[in-house]
């Protein structure tokens, strides 16, 4: 279901990236982090999993985001 929903690299950046905006409450950026955490885990438990790794590797863009 996430695949469907994040399927450009871009969204699931973006998801991650949210947590460091100063206007969203700290239960937002824990439940945001408990998320991303998971889905490591679970990509790492099954590796064939295909849509797992294709979510992981959406965030691959971190590599190129302007660090100015």
């Amino acid at each position: 279901a996430f695949k469907a929903v994040y399927t450009e690299s871009s969204d699931i950046t973006s998801l991650l990236l949210s947590i460091a905006r100063s206007n969203l409450s700290d239960n937002y950026t824990t439940r945001m982090l408990r998320f991303f955490n998971r889905l490591f885990q679970l990509a790492e438990r099954e590796p064939g999993d295909e849509n797992l790794r294709t979510l992981c590797q959406g965030l691959s863009g971190l590599t190129s985001l302007d660090k100015g």
